[in-house]
């Protein structure tokens, strides 16, 4: 199934390490949420999906800040 929103929040961390600088970027507090609307049988409703992220997009972030 594939969500119609998914919403979340940026964790961005930052500290020097042995003379260099290490960023840490996660997405925390993952939603997302797919609307049925409502049909002759069911009623509308709101699904909401537990996820989780797969680091591709804090490694493409990571990627890009190089």
């Amino acid at each position: 199934m594939i969500p119609e929103k998914i919403t979340g929040s940026w964790n961005v961390r930052v500290k020097p390490e042995n003379n260099k600088t290490v960023i840490n970027i996660n997405i925390t507090n993952l939603t997302a949420s797919r609307y049925f609307p409502p049909s002759q049988y069911t009623a509308s409703r709101t699904l909401y999906l537990d996820v989780k992220s797969t680091g591709k997009f804090e490694g493409m972030i990571a990627e890009m800040i190089k």
